[in-house]
């Protein structure tokens, strides 16, 4: 294929996602305007959504699950309402195999599910195959990576849904062991739009994220633990990607965005990044959507990624926007 043929594909693939974001937060800000706070990160990995337990600090699914309602054209995707225990459980596994194109960037991959492995959901049954729809985006979990040990959950068992807030909590306990978590989205509790004291225009909500090129289908069955569960499982590196620009004891490196590659992060990643050459795209928290370079100073990078850290972004014109 000729080389402008190739990048007039390119070009209107990435506009496609840049229009997929745009429609992403659209719902994120639709749940804002009816809850008074964006959707929470949810209760943990083990948890996909539910369709009889609200929104907010109540709903045990992620972001891509509480979006749903709020989002045009996704609110029947939202199966399982009243039923049983079990016939509930068979409903959600039918929901998280369904792919939704408006979570796939085409520069990437296209809208098939795909193998996910063989751990057990708290909430929902397995799919046949184990086959998951997954996302290319994930929210924007802030600065603070959480640590191997003791930093992430797979969340508290079945019976939470009947005796909540007295739960078997573990990493996600209570705000207070959440002070760090200085994103968009964190787990469990809502972030109101006061709380972004930087600037709606100034903090990222999500983005596309980083995912190796190994694991676009998952057709031979590898299996990534950053891109294995589905789009709308509670808290993971699924869903939640991060950028720090701060190496300290918990840090041994900080998450630049990244191009996708065969050979850097095979198997896990906490990054954003995407499928195109040189820029990765985001959406802020005021709904505007941005291109930022992969090589953008680090700083700068991580004050989009913190909705407090008090700094103000540089212009277009003169920083990594593109």
């Amino acid at each position: 294929m000729l080389p402008a043929v190739q990048s007039a594909r390119e070009a209107a693939r990435r506009t496609q996602c840049k229009n997929q974001l745009k429609q992403l937060a659209l719902g994120f800000m639709n749940h804002e305007s009816a809850h008074g706070a964006l959707p929470t990160g949810g209760w943990g990995w083990g948890w996909v959504g539910d369709p009889d337990s609200g929104t907010l600090e109540r709903q045990p699914g992620g972001w891509g699950y509480s979006i749903l309602a709020y989002t045009e054209g996704l609110s029947e995707l939202q199966i399982g309402s009243g039923l049983a225990s079990n016939a509930k459980k068979a409903a959600l596994a039918e929901m998280i195999s369904k792919p939704v194109p408006v979570f796939y960037c085409p520069s990437r991959r296209q809208p098939t599910s795909a193998y996910g492995g063989t751990e057990t959901l708290v909430n929902a049954a397995q799919p046949p195959g184990y086959l998951y729809a997954k996302t290319d985006y994930a929210a924007n979990g802030g600065r603070y990576y959480p640590p191997a040990v003791n930093g992430w959950d797979y969340g508290p068992s079945i019976s939470c849904l009947d005796t909540y807030p007295e739960c078997n909590w573990g990493a996600f306990k209570n705000k207070a062991s959440l002070r760090r978590y200085d994103g968009a989205i964190v787990p469990r509790f809502p972030v109101e739009f006061r709380r972004i004291q930087d600037g709606l225009s100034n903090t990222m909500l999500l983005g596309e994220k980083y995912v190796s090129p190994v694991f676009y289908a998952q057709e031979s069955r590898a299996n990534s633990c950053s891109d294995n569960n589905p789009a709308y499982n509670g808290y993971d590196w699924d869903n939640i990607r991060w950028i720090n620009n701060y190496p300290t004891a918990d840090f041994s490196q900080h998450y630049q965005p990244q191009a996708d590659s065969p050979t850097i992060d095979v198997g896990c990643s906490r990054r954003f990044g995407s499928a195109h050459s040189s820029v990765f795209q985001v959406a802020l928290c005021d709904g505007s959507v941005d291109a930022l370079e992969y090589d953008a100073d680090p700083t700068v990078l991580a004050g989009y990624a913190s909705r407090d850290d008090g700094g103000n972004l540089v212009p277009a014109t003169t920083g990594p926007r593109r």
